[in-house]
């Protein structure tokens, strides 16, 4: 009975369908690729991160004055994240 299943099953697959398959997917791809474009990281883009580990909970009055003093650095883009 499993002698032939092997045979029966990729008997039925059309090869020449499936070589096609890789191609679409790479078109489709590319396709969205040249929409959208590749998010770029701060590896490609450039800059800075800094990363403050705090031993006492940030107030918002401390975060404030954090921001102040960051902003007179004259830092462009600035992001501040509290996590």
């Amino acid at each position: 009975m499993l002698d032939n299943l092997y045979t029966k099953l990729t008997a039925k697959v059309n090869y020449k369908l499936l070589m096609l398959l890789p191609i679409i997917l790479s078109l489709l791809l590319l396709g969205v690729i040249s929409f959208k474009g590749i998010p770029m990281s701060i590896d490609f883009v450039g800059g800075t991160r800094i990363e403050l580990s705090l031993n006492e909970s940030l107030s918002q009055e401390k975060l404030y004055n954090l921001r102040d003093v960051l902003h007179s650095m004259d830092l462009k883009n600035l992001k501040i994240h509290v996590s």
